[in-house]
């Protein structure tokens, strides 16, 4: 199954895929926001920030699920569909072609 997720925080939101169980996914970010290789993140930046740690997992939505596992190049243009619709602040990349987006005008305090 596949899974594009949203973390949504007041105006501020994160877009992301995963081919594995939701779950899995939400405990890696977790983990990866204790880490110091992981502190440059805009994601983890924010959420340690704004002391969202503990409670990140639960402004998690679910914003399309498919009953079948996704290649990763369709994964990545589903995602980057979304990436375009909701324009989140917290993704350093784009998912499709995985340039790096200029959210700097947008979001220069994180």
């Amino acid at each position: 199954m596949t899974t594009i997720y949203k973390f949504q925080f007041n105006d501020d939101c994160y877009i992301g895929s995963t081919n594995h169980p939701l779950k899995n996914r939400l405990l890696e970010h977790y983990f990866c926001m204790g880490r110091d290789r992981c502190k440059h993140i805009k994601l983890y930046k924010y959420c340690n920030e704004f002391l969202l740690r503990r409670d990140f997992i639960k402004l998690v939505e679910i914003v399309e699920e498919f009953p079948i596992k996704l290649d990763r190049l369709s994964r990545t243009k589903v995602e980057q569909k979304y990436i375009d619709k909701f324009k989140p602040t917290l993704n350093m990349r784009n998912a499709y072609g995985r340039k790096p987006r200029n959210y700097k005008k947008k979001n220069n305090n994180i």
